[in-house]
């Protein structure tokens, strides 16, 4: 993760960011060339985007995990019969 005042930051070729195997995307599926130019490296932005991009992503992930448990929770049986109503 190249640093918001790195010598990585900005410093790559822009013809290589959007092109093929690229594409203008990087590994986070993010769009390559925020700020002015494409980072060095596998990632663009800095370290606080990619932390706030992470929450973001858990807290979506956890919601469906919650969406999911309220959906596929089984609706409560009646008891069994009792010893006494059987006899």
């Amino acid at each position: 993760m190249p640093l918001a005042a790195g010598a990585a930051h900005a410093k790559a070729d822009p013809a290589i960011c959007s092109s093929a195997p690229v594409n203008g995307i990087d590994v986070h599926g993010q769009a390559r060339m925020k700020g002015g130019g494409c980072s060095i490296g596998a990632v663009e932005g800095d370290v606080e985007d990619l932390i706030s991009r992470r929450a973001q992503n858990r807290k979506r992930h956890f919601r469906r995990i919650l969406a999911l448990d309220e959906r596929t929770t089984p609706t409560p049986r009646p008891p069994p019969p009792t010893p006494e109503g059987i006899w």
